[in-house]
């Protein structure tokens, strides 16, 4: 039987979002698939530029410190290093 191992519910959401690189100067694409209050899953062609540390610019004006906590294709699971409100 499969058991949960998050410490966060998941919210399913289909949303545009912007991964913001180091020094702010440049942004990729995404979408963000889901989100909780620890972390995202997040779709981006570009997956190869994305960075180990980056912000996540949600379109909503939300932005997050966020850490990739692994990587399949271009998915990927992000942890935010601040707690969403």
């Amino acid at each position: 039987m499969f058991t949960e191992k998050r410490r966060h519910k998941r919210q399913r959401v289909l949303r545009n979002a912007r991964i913001v690189l180091p020094g702010g100067n440049s942004t990729l694409s995404c979408v963000l698939l889901d989100i909780s209050n620890g972390g995202a899953r997040l779709r981006t062609e570009q997956w190869l530029l994305m960075p180990d540390r980056f912000h996540l610019s949600i379109e909503d004006g939300l932005t997050f410190p966020a850490t990739v906590r692994y990587r399949e294709n271009n998915i990927a699971g992000v942890e935010f290093l601040e707690k969403v409100a």
